[in-house]
């Protein structure tokens, strides 16, 4: 496991959600993670309750992202048409939301992948 990335991640949510991170050593899958410097605890449910707010965040960027790449497919197609401004003109730019698409989509699939773990580890504690 790699826990710099885990502690990146985390620190997002954290301040995704408000909460302060400060010395959270080694994170591990216990069903309990301490964040911060006043002691307050949060179990396996709320953590995924983190990784659910940023999937969903993530997949709002998403649908606005779509959103202004079909307005610069509609836009590329009628400069070439009215204007003649070849299609080539705009590789650089179709290949950055090329780019950007992906890191969403691993973004998502991280989040996704996170919330699952901590809601098993949290039926796993109920049970």
């Amino acid at each position: 496991m790699h826990n710099s990335g885990n502690k990146k991640a985390l620190t997002k949510l954290a301040g995704i959600k408000g909460l302060l991170v400060a010395n959270i050593g080694i994170l591990t899958m216990n069903s309990m993670v301490q964040i911060g410097s006043k002691n307050q605890v949060y179990d396996a449910s709320d953590v995924a309750e983190g990784f659910t707010l940023a999937y969903e965040q993530v997949a709002d960027i998403a649908a606005m992202l779509d959103a202004i790449q079909h307005k610069q497919e509609r836009t590329i197609e009628y400069l070439a048409k009215v204007y003649n401004v070849p299609e080539f003109v705009f590789k650089e730019l179709t290949r950055l939301f090329q780019i950007t698409e992906s890191m969403i989509q691993d973004s998502m699939t991280f989040s996704k992948e996170q919330e699952d773990s901590y809601k098993s580890l949290n039926e796993g504690k109920a049970s």
